[in-house]
């Protein structure tokens, strides 16, 4: 199945994510039932090192193709052959130094050697993982997102299942990883079998001048990606290294995700990038990508701001109930923290890639960097753990508005044809307000959460159904 709609191709990727969401959303919740708070804390940890090590295979190389297959079309075969020819190196690269210094990547993430024996664990995961998930970005780039939603469904379901089973039969965190990596490898096989099948990738082939493009674009946002991957965790690695495992467990739940958001943001932005890569190519294209992007930030906003507001209200509740009293800690920290949910609505990050401007990507990431680092050390000193989701916030809101100044120029607009002011103004007093009175019958519900919860969102959904229709 294929289609050229840009909401066809974004509600497909959403779809697909979206049936796979609850078992996902299950991981952590049965985690923390099962492990200890340690436990659950070494966990946290071996997964703040993949998602950092992540990026750092990859260099950019593999989401590149989302420049260079909808811009050529043509040589994509030979795109692809480079592609896979340098992740592997980088890969053997990667794997033998988790193998043989397990030890002292340990210490760098962790301030301890409790988690040595993992850690080459985490490295193979980290690369059949990348390496396979170049399936789902070879089918966006070929506008074939009904096949991609299907492999995301089938693989993160997978993963979960796989993930879960272990736990519950037992297992512990050498057993979760056992499972990580065979689902990684059976999506991996998947790859190579379409691959083959489409005839899509020669490994024998070598263009030099091919090559060097590919590099050109890759290497500035391969960079960008890797601070971006450093600057997302920075602040978590501040805790982990100085306050340890248990109190990481407790702030690594603070910073707690609503994955359905992610999945909504990652979606929108994934396909608008290769629409507005087409839309580079042609008259008035400018204009028009400054409609996609007022429009899905209106959109976005529609629905994450309220979001926001629901869980700031019932963050107690919420928290308790996913993840235990043992994790009260954590509620102060989740509330600071979900106002990343907003400033997510702003969805600009991906513009710059749509015009080959990766070495801005690499600069603004890195100032991102610095601020999240230097805010968080002074703020933890001030707010203990809280400090650093603090800092984290400030940066990013930062991040976002040079982000914007930057769009803002490339398409030669003004703020006003990139941000849907009035709506953004509605929705939120009208939200507000929504809130308010949520908040107030917050103590007519019953003493039990699910059930209080389960009322408040419904309250809160049927206010909002009704107010904005």
């Amino acid at each position: 199945m294929r289609t050229t709609s840009l909401t066809k191709q974004t509600a497909f990727l959403m779809a697909g994510r979206m049936l796979a969401f609850p078992l996902a959303f299950l991981v952590p919740i049965i985690l923390v039932r099962y492990f200890s708070v340690k436990e659950f804390g070494y966990y946290k940890q071996l997964f703040l090192i993949f998602y950092v090590v992540i990026p750092i295979i990859d260099f950019g190389i593999s989401n590149s193709l989302f420049y260079f297959i909808p811009k050529y079309p043509e040589i994509k075969d030979r795109i692809l052959s480079h592609t896979f020819i340098i992740l592997s190196i980088i890969s053997v690269i990667v794997a033998i130094s988790f193998w043989k210094l397990n030890t002292e990547i340990a210490l760098i993430f962790t301030g301890s050697i409790a988690l040595t024996p993992f850690i080459p664990y985490i490295g193979i995961f980290a690369v059949l993982w990348l390496f396979s998930t170049n399936l789902e970005i070879i089918l966006i780039a070929e506008k074939k997102a009904f096949w991609a939603a299907i492999i995301t469904f089938l693989s993160d379901a997978t993963k979960s299942i796989l993930t879960i089973g272990s736990v519950m039969l037992g297992g512990g965190l050498k057993e979760v990883l056992y499972a990580l990596i065979i689902t990684a490898t059976l999506k991996l096989i998947l790859m190579s079998v379409y691959l083959i099948k489409k005839k899509m990738i020669y490994l024998g082939y070598w263009d030099k001048k091919l090559v060097i493009s590919q590099l050109k674009y890759a290497i500035p946002f391969g960079a960008a990606v890797i601070v971006t991957g450093i600057v997302t965790r920075s602040h978590q690695y501040i805790v982990s290294v100085l306050e340890g495992a248990s109190v990481f467990a407790i702030y690594s739940v603070g910073c707690f995700q609503i994955p359905f958001l992610s999945i909504v943001e990652d979606s929108v932005a994934q396909t608008s990038l290769v629409r507005m890569t087409e839309l580079t190519k042609i008259d008035n294209g400018l204009i028009e990508i400054a409609l996609i992007i007022s429009n899905s930030i209106r959109k976005l906003w529609i629905l994450f701001f309220p979001a926001f507001i629901f869980f700031f209200i019932n963050a107690d509740n919420f928290v308790i109930l996913l993840f235990t009293e043992s994790y009260r800690e954590s509620i102060p920290i989740f509330r600071i923290f979900i106002l990343l949910i907003p400033l997510s609505a702003i969805l600009i990050r991906h513009v710059p890639r749509a015009f080959a401007e990766t070495g801005f990507l690499l600069k603004n990431n890195c100032i991102y960097l610095i601020l999240t680092i230097i805010l968080s050390l002074i703020f933890i000193k001030i707010w203990g753990i809280s400090g650093p989701a603090i800092g984290y916030i400030i940066a990013n809101a930062i991040w976002k508005m040079i982000f914007l100044i930057k769009c803002k120029s490339i398409l030669k607009v003004g703020f006003k044809e990139l941000l849907p002011i009035k709506s953004i103004f509605r929705v939120t007093f009208t939200t507000i307000c929504i809130g308010v009175v949520n908040y107030f019958l917050l103590d007519l519900w019953p003493n039990n959460l699910m059930i209080s919860l389960t009322l408040s969102f419904t309250i809160f959904v049927l206010l909002c159904t009704v107010v904005f229709w």
